[in-house]
């Protein structure tokens, strides 16, 4: 937990996990305002330490990359607070009513699923296909059962 703690409290700690080591790679550009850069002749590479700061805990409390807006986290902070919820947050759909048709279709997806996404299926062919299959294995049965729900659970909130 105090390991925990540090990743979401301590900037040090946070900039260490998500930009690496100063001077190897990153540097300060402007240490006033917290702004740093990449080293010369660092971050031109796959080799050069890299990592997506969204992934840790607190990428909020690490310094900002040259090239961004200087009070980027502020503005991410007055985003993020003034982000309107769903009307369906906190719904859970019950597949029971639905078990034969989402078997089907998860049966369905698996099968097209890597080709795909990795490129291996020519879209304009693969996608009408899939689709096709999908409708045919009961999707609109699911829709239309989530729907059900999701309305009746609306009418009680």
């Amino acid at each position: 937990m105090q390991v925990l703690n540090l990743m979401y409290t301590n900037s040090e700690v946070a900039n260490l996990l998500v930009n690496g080591t100063e001077n190897e790679n990153w540097i300060y550009e402007d240490k006033t305002r917290d702004i740093i850069r990449f080293p010369e002749g660092v971050g031109q590479s796959n080799t050069d330490y890299s990592v997506y700061g969204w992934i840790w805990p607190n990428e909020q409390i690490t310094s900002i990359w040259s090239g961004q807006d200087a009070d980027y986290w502020d503005k991410l902070d007055r985003f993020n607070k003034n982000a309107k919820a769903s009307p369906a947050k906190g719904f859970i759909w019950k597949p029971e009513n639905v078990q034969r048709e989402s078997a089907a279709c998860r049966d369905i997806v698996d099968k097209y699923y890597n080709g795909l996404i990795l490129g291996c299926l020519n879209p304009d062919e693969a996608i009408p296909k899939f689709n096709e299959k999908l409708e045919k294995a009961g999707i609109n049965t699911i829709i239309n059962e989530k729907q059900r729900q999701l309305d009746v659970w609306l009418s009680k909130k």
